[in-house]
């Protein structure tokens, strides 16, 4: 038996569950939904001052005034929300022929390609950040590569704003080489210049690496690297207490092929999971949906649409480093 004008309401139920269902498994597999920091907001343009720390906090005499608040000014991003959608028709043959296979499939597949589709652009900010050229996105429209001090992403000599300090979080090992191979040598070293960060006002406030990143093509050396109780490969067999159990290793599939199509299998980053969301951001006006059709076509389709906007952000970037490890 056909399906029917009248059953549309309980098709609309049947494919809101199975947009559910699909929608819950991917937000549940993709990395980038973890490294990111994943923000709503109704605003179409956004825009943040960064701070790059705050001074004054001094010793109060009995009766004095406390002292005023102030920090180093740093950039200012802003970002514009854009929309995405496709549209997913159930056809007079589907509903004569009762192919809710086809129905279920045809939604399914629109909504993992919707949340590939955004943990390839995430994916895509960290290997196009070693080049303030723009690139072409997963959607195939032209993006700047370039942060809100209008660096790259990944640089030796980030600005702080009205400071005339600068900073690091291009991944250096040994001292002038920059862009190392994955190695012991290389995680410890950058650990470290991490602990050691001196903001603006010549505070040192420690950035707590504490996650490896890195492609499936690095998975094993990764867990080698972090995870055995002695150096791999050490002439003394001497102890790896330093970075056994230091790092947490999240293996994210999206890092191993730049759209386009180019190698990125050997880039690798670590991060301070609890600080990474100040560095990289994605913001939401609406999550991807699934709506239902108002009016039938002349070629008797009911057309579902799935569409979203968001928009990503290039924060502070000291919270996470990176390397092509080229070298």
């Amino acid at each position: 038996m056909a399906i029917l004008s009248t059953d549309f309401a309980a098709l609309k139920v049947y494919l809101d569950e199975v947009y559910n269902e699909s929608a819950k498994s991917n937000i549940a597999d993709k990395v980038g939904f973890e490294v990111f920091k994943i923000m709503d907001e109704q605003r179409e343009t956004h825009i943040e001052r960064i701070l790059h720390g705050m001074e004054n906090i001094q010793r109060v005499a009995e009766g004095q005034d406390f002292p005023s608040v102030s920090s180093t000014q740093g950039d200012t991003f802003t970002s514009t929300q854009l929309q995405y959608g496709t549209r997913i028709p159930v056809t007079k043959r589907m509903r004569l022929f009762e192919l809710y296979g086809e129905i279920n499939n045809m939604v399914q597949s629109n909504v993992d390609a919707a949340f590939h589709l955004i943990d390839q652009s995430y994916a895509d900010v960290l290997t196009n950040g070693f080049s303030s050229s723009n690139y072409t996105d997963v959607y195939g429209s032209s993006v700047a590569a370039s942060g809100p001090d209008s660096d790259p992403l990944f640089t030796a000599t980030h600005s702080n704003g009205t400071s005339s300090t600068t900073y690091s979080n291009l991944m250096t090992y040994p001292s002038g080489t920059s862009n190392p191979a994955l190695s012991r040598e290389a995680l410890v070293r950058n650990i470290q210049l991490g602990l050691t960060y001196i903001d603006p006002i010549g505070l040192n406030r420690p950035i707590r690496y504490d996650t490896l990143l890195v492609a499936p093509g690095n998975f094993d050396l990764a867990v080698r690297l972090t995870q055995t109780d002695k150096i791999p490969e050490g002439i003394e067999n001497d102890t790896n207490s330093f970075l056994k159990g230091r790092l947490n290793i999240k293996v994210w599939e999206k890092l191993q092929t730049r759209t386009g199509g180019t190698d990125t299998s050997a880039y690798w980053f670590i991060y301070d999971s609890k600080k990474v969301g100040e560095s990289l951001k994605s913001i939401f006006a609406q999550r991807p949906m699934l709506h239902a059709p108002e009016i039938v076509n002349a070629n008797k389709n009911w057309e579902w649409t799935l569409d979203y906007f968001y928009s990503i952000h290039r924060g502070f970037p000291a919270y996470v480093r990176g390397s092509t490890g080229a070298n």
